[in-house]
């Protein structure tokens, strides 16, 4: 008797653990339906027509504070650097140059000069 009884408490752990493990099955399931339906209703509301191009709506702007601080580097690069008509040459001296043409609270527009290989050869503020 004490057998059939051990056996009893095995099967029923059995079961009950069968159970247990096809319930989170079932619970996976519908969670993983929901998911999916989600899915599929959002890919059919997308327009597959329609690109999106992010472009600047502005043209960039820098600070004439910042052009001033650009100057200190520019026996660094040859790239000669205009400022509202008044040339700055790497080969000229920090001291020589007329920074105090620049107006250091406004925005400046750059426009860069390139030769036909891309080299930089100037950069216009205005």
């Amino acid at each position: 008797m004490n057998e059939n009884v051990r056996e009893l408490i095995a099967f029923s752990c059995a079961i009950l653990i069968f159970v247990g493990a096809l319930s989170m099955a079932v619970n996976y399931y519908q969670s993983s339906a929901g998911l999916l339906n989600a899915l599929v209703l959002d890919t059919r509301r997308q327009d597959r027509t329609i690109h999106e191009n992010f472009e600047i709506t502005a043209p960039p702007t820098i600070k004439g504070a910042d052009i001033v601080s650009m100057l200190t580097h520019l026996k660094d690069s040859n790239v000669a650097i205009e400022v509202d008509g008044y040339s700055f040459l790497p080969e000229m001296e920090l001291e020589d140059m007329p920074v105090s043409f620049i107006n250091v609270n406004r925005m400046y527009v750059p426009e860069h000069n390139r030769d036909a290989s891309g080299r930089l050869l100037r950069i216009q503020y205005r």
